[in-house]
């Protein structure tokens, strides 16, 4: 098998990519074990093999979970990433205003020096 991926939308950001490959054929526990010969399961044995097809359906689960969990997690970290460098900002824009208003407010209670020099009549 062959597989191609491209990142032509954006080459700056990286990307998770996730496949599973999967047979349509199941072994059964007897194939596995070894077991040449086909038989007609007993209850216990016929029992034993759906057990083994719903452990494998729960493990399906288990990880699309995970990987739910791991973009879950993703996303909520450049949020936080995100809103930290807003709050710098935010933080950087308050103490320019702040001194702004610090000057301005000293310049309006600065005495105006009069000249010394003569006015012309």
């Amino acid at each position: 098998y062959n597989f191609c991926f491209s990142n032509e939308f954006s080459t700056l950001s990286s990307k998770r990519v996730h496949f599973t490959l999967e047979s349509e054929y199941l072994q059964t526990l007897a194939q596995r074990a070894g077991v040449v010969k086909p038989t007609a399961l007993t209850p216990l044995e016929a029992s034993f093999e759906e057990i083994n097809r719903e452990m494998n359906v729960l493990k399906e689960y288990q990880i699309i979970h995970r990987h739910r969990e791991v973009k879950g997690r993703s996303i909520g970290d450049d949020i936080g990433l995100r809103t930290q460098w807003w709050s710098m900002g935010q933080c950087v824009v308050m103490l320019m205003s702040g001194i702004g208003q610090v000057i301005i407010l000293k310049a309006l209670f600065v005495e105006k020096r009069q000249s010394t020099k003569p006015q012309p009549t």
